[in-house]
């Protein structure tokens, strides 16, 4: 619940001496995405590379995190990361088999269980965001009925 300071302390290893990981970064990334500046995020974003972590872009969770961010602070530049995002994403789900991405209910309270909800809910603002910027999303549409996140309702 403190992004900010989790940024700060992850921003100067030198000074705190704890290191990143994908497990620790994804929720901050959450965290940061719902009500931070787009520059927190592309911050986070950027010390993946200092912590030898696999890009952004190559993360599912991540990935969509980045861009519902960038669709929604909506500049210019931040459009521009998102819709150079999209191939990304369109690959990751071409790789990812929905049903293993399913939310059961044997997850729940489960750090998987957040990250599948986290994914549905951006997935489903990604589309929205597509969709607005008159963008092909029919293979988001159906990766998402696939999954089962197309009927997910949750707020995050």
């Amino acid at each position: 619940h403190c992004p900010q300071l989790a940024l700060k302390v992850f921003g100067n290893h030198s000074k705190y001496g704890l290191d990143l990981t994908l497990e620790a970064a994804r929720p901050i990334l959450h965290s940061l995405h719902l009500e931070h500046p787009i520059q927190d995020t592309i911050t986070l974003t950027a010390l993946f590379g200092v912590y030898k972590l696999p890009p952004v872009s190559s993360d599912l969770v991540c990935s969509a995190l980045l861009m519902t961010a960038c669709f929604k602070h909506a500049t210019e530049e931040s459009l521009a990361v998102a819709r150079a995002l999209v191939p990304s994403l369109q690959q990751l789900l071409e790789k990812t088999e929905p049903a293993t991405m399913a939310m059961r209910d044997e997850d729940h309270g489960k750090p998987a269980d957040k990250e599948k909800r986290w994914l549905a809910w951006t997935l489903k603002k990604i589309e929205n965001a597509l969709k607005g910027q008159e963008l092909g999303f029919a293979w988001l549409r159906q990766w998402r009925i696939a999954s089962g996140y197309a009927g997910y309702t949750g707020l995050e």
